[in-house]
Parts: C-alpha cells; sequence; structure tokens
C-alpha cells in the first residue's frame, strides 16, 4: 500500500525537535548469535562502565553524550539494538538514562533484561524505553523546511492479530515523500512512548488529509482508544 510502514522503524532523517540520537546502522542489525536478552556479562561491564562514568555524564551536556561512540559502543556489546536517551528534565532531583530499542522489537527483551539488571547509581534513575509524554498538544516536529504539527493530524484505526492497525492523515502531505511520516512517527512515539508503539501498533499507514474521512479523529483521541484496548485483553 502507498504511504504504509510496518512499526517499528527509525527514522533516518535528523529531527529538528528530537533531543535523541538513534544509534544508526546497528539498530537495523538482526543480532544473529546473539541471545534476545543480550550478552549477560557484557552487561555487567556495561553498568560498571557507567557508575565509573556516572559523574561525568551528569556534568555534560546530554546532546554531547548522546554522540560519544563509546557510550554506544558499551551497549552494543550487550545487544546490537541498543540505544540511549538522557532526558535533560531531572525526576525526583535524579538524572534519567533512559535505554531504548531504537524502536526495534527484536531488541525489547535485551532493553528490560539490562534495566533489571542496573545496580542502584546515586543521582540516577535508570528507565526502560522512551516513555509518552503527558500532553502533546503544541507539539511539532521539523524536518528540512517542512514542519508537522501534533494537533493538526488525524486518524482512524481497524483491530488485526498484529495489533491495532491505524492511517495517520497528515496535512501537506506528498506519497513519495517520506519527511512527514518519518514526523509524525516521531509524534508517535511521543504519544504513545516506545513500548506501546512498539507492541501495540501493528501497522501505521499515511495518506493525506484532504483523504481523511468524516470519521476520523484528533491523534490525541489515540492514547484513550489504546488505553481502552489494553483493558479489554487484561
Amino acid at each position: 500500500m502507498l504511504g504504509s510502514r510496518p512499526v517499528p522503524r527509525r527514522a533516518p532523517i535528523l529531527l529538528a525537535l528530537l533531543v535523541s540520537f538513534a544509534c544508526g546502522s546497528a539498530c537495523g542489525a538482526s543480532g544473529a548469535g546473539v541471545h534476545e536478552t543480550g550478552d549477560a556479562q557484557s552487561a555487567d561491564a556495561f553498568w560498571r562502565w557507567f557508575t565509573r562514568n556516572a559523574d561525568r555524564i551528569a556534568m555534560a551536556k546530554p546532546r554531547d553524550i548522546l554522540q560519544e561512540e563509546p557510550f554506544h559502543d558499551e551497549l552494543r556489546r550487550v545487544h546490537p539494538g541498543l540505544t540511549f536517551d538522557l532526558p535533560e528534565a531531572l525526576v525526583g532531583g535524579e538524572r534519567v538514562l533512559v535505554i531504548s530499542a531504537g524502536g526495534h522489537r527484536g531488541a525489547f527483551p535485551a532493553v528490560e533484561h539490562l534495566v533489571a539488571a542496573a545496580p542502584a547509581i546515586p543521582g540516577w534513575r535508570v528507565i526502560a524505553f522512551r516513555p509518552p509524554v503527558p500532553d502533546v498538544d503544541g507539539f511539532a516536529v521539523r524536518t528540512g523546511e517542512s514542519r508537522l504539527d501534533a494537533d493538526r493530524i488525524r486518524y482512524d484505526s481497524q483491530s488485526g492479530e498484529a495489533g491495532l492497525g491505524i492511517t495517520l492523515y497528515l496535512p501537506g502531505y506528498l506519497r513519495g515523500d517520506q519527511r512527514l511520516p518519518d514526523a509524525a512517527l516521531v509524534i508517535l512515539e511521543r504519544l504513545l512512548g516506545e513500548r506501546d508503539l512498539g507492541l501495540e501498533i501493528g501497522r501505521v499507514d499515511f495518506s493525506p488529509s484532504s483523504e481523511a474521512p468524516a470519521g476520523a479523529r484528533p491523534l490525541i483521541e489515540l492514547r484513550d482508544e489504546l488505553a481502552r484496548r489494553k483493558q479489554k485483553k487484561e
């Protein structure tokens, strides 16, 4: 289908409002020969390395650390799909380290295993997966000269065996131009969080907003729809 993309997939385009750096080609690695939860000895080695460097990392600018190859190298030794984020905001007076799968489902078990193995590190909180943000109203993503506002996206959905399939109706979208779909995936991850986007959404299609049916809803309502869907599963 034109304008269709399986989920998850990390956009290769640098998005000006996304303070996150994917691990590049390693995120797409199959991890052949690597246990899905990663290498246990490498996990222990990673946390020893991080503990030694925790104070230095806490004092540095997150953007500088996100571009630091040794950090990515240590994570890749655990599992080739792992990456990380360092939000600027403190939580309870602590810095936050987010261990991420870069949007790739195959690395989800390795994220959970590594976070479970984390020792207590003074001044730090370690969490698994990029979390959803409380409010995306007014949030926009720029990529090149294009801009996509979260509150201008509408969607419709269809249940399937692989998860909820959704179509996003994007203002200004031209089929074949990946800039707005890439921006829409960034917004979608902020709305749902990395884990729910990877596990609950089975398919994302993209269409121009002019093709939105009468029943299309504001994107913000997807969060509530997904919560109801998960409740029915329990």
